[in-house]
Formats: C-alpha cells, structure tokens, sequence
C-alpha cells in the first residue's frame, strides 16, 4: 500500500452510507484494515459500529473496547452521520409497514441508488436536495415542504436547509402515486382529533368487516382483528 495511505486522514462516512474514504480512495463496507494506523482502524470500527453492526469482525469489537476507541466516540458525529443514522432507523420502519413492497422494482432501484434516476446525474448520492428529490419522484417542491411539514417524509436539517435520505425518496414516491383526498385523509389521521378519530374508527370498521368474509384465511384474519384492536385502543386513547 502507498505511503501516504497509511499517513491518510481519518476513515469519512461515503455520501450513500455503506463505506467510506480514506485518502481519495472509496471502500465498500466497512472491514478492518491492519496495515492502518490505530486510530484509523478505531475510527473505522466505530463507523461499522454504527452503519453496519452484524458485521463487525472480532478484532474491531477488541479494538471498540481500548481506551482509544473511548475517546473517538467522544467524538460528535456530523450532520451527514446523524441524518445517515437516523434513516437506517427510519428505512427499518418503513419496511415493517410495507412500503417499499408497495414500490415497483425500477422505483426500488432509485431508491438504492438515486443516480440510476434519467433525471439525475450518475454520481448522484444521499442526502439529496429538496430539487434532487422532487426531479426524482415527480412530487413537486411545495408538495415535499407540505409533506415534510406534516412528518409524512423525514427530513434532516443541514444549517438552514433540509436534506432527504433513502426513506424520504421511498415515502415520497408511495405519496406521490396516491390522490388528493387520499392524502389528505393519511394528514387528519395523523393529526387526531376528532376527525382523525372517526377516521381511525371507520378504518377499523372496515378491517373488522374484511377479516369477516369468507376467503379470508384464519392467519390473516387474525392480523387483520389484531390490527383493527389497537387501531381502536390508539383512537380512544
């Protein structure tokens, strides 16, 4: 390896958040390299820790628990880290709930990748801006600020400007094949109240009736009473 690798900078996060750069060079994941310095190697242990836990090999989990490894993590993470962080929570959520089952697999791949998109550059990478995300799932910009507004689409802060991840461009293109009145339905159910209450209760309503008919299997059935149970305990609390 060159020289002035092994006197590189610290490990930096890449811009899609599964790997990372060191002097110039891009690396996938986030595996351990000996020939680094150590604070190199606890830096990117701690960036494994973090973006991709199940992966951590033996020695990086020894080299999270030295005195080195203690004083990296006081370390505050930048707004790119945290916003990175926060969506793998928000990307884990979102498929729990179904929506990227609900995406075609040509928006899936745009998701993964948002360069692969005809409207944008190939060397596009997240966070994307608000005109990135709106070029990429045809919502416009003031339908994105109403939706962010709402906490329909996640969004981080970057100073003054907001910056969208993975999740956001999932959400946003489910939103985006939907209708007005659709929406608008998904907005009074999220805000509660009374009108989110009566929806939230014909919604139920609904649920508890389809599990009721004839072709409907025991195994789905009881998911759908399940659900249509807590839905009605949410509303009356």
């Amino acid at each position: 390896m060159p020289t002035e690798t092994l006197r590189s900078p610290l490990p930096l996060i890449r811009a899609d958040g599964k790997g990372y750069t060191i002097a110039g060079e891009s690396i996938d994941g986030f595996s351990d390299r000996p020939e680094l310095p150590p604070p190199a190697r606890v830096r990117l242990a701690r960036l494994g820790e973090r973006y991709a836990p199940k992966k951590l090999s033996p020695a990086q989990r020894d080299l999270l628990a030295t005195p080195a490894a203690e004083r990296d993590a006081t370390r505050q993470p930048s707004v790119e880290q945290e916003g990175f962080q926060a969506d793998a929570a928000e990307a884990e959520r979102a498929w729990e709930e179904g929506v990227y089952a609900e995406l075609s697999s040509e928006q899936q791949e745009w998701v993964s990748d948002p360069g692969s998109h005809p409207s944008l550059p190939e060397e596009t990478r997240y966070p994307l801006t608000l005109g990135q995300i709106h070029l990429l799932t045809g919502a416009s910009e003031r339908q994105l600020r109403h939706w962010t507004d709402e906490e329909m689409v996640p969004a981080h802060r970057a100073g003054s400007h907001r910056r969208y991840y993975s999740t956001a461009v999932a959400r946003t293109l489910l939103l985006a094949q939907m209708s007005s009145q659709q929406i608008a339905t998904l907005i009074a159910l999220r805000r509660g109240g009374d009108p989110g209450r009566r929806i939230a209760v014909m919604i139920g309503s609904v649920m508890s009736s389809v599990a009721h008919d004839s072709g409907v299997g025991e195994a789905q059935r009881e998911n759908m009473l399940a659900a249509a149970r807590a839905l009605a305990e949410n509303t009356a609390a």
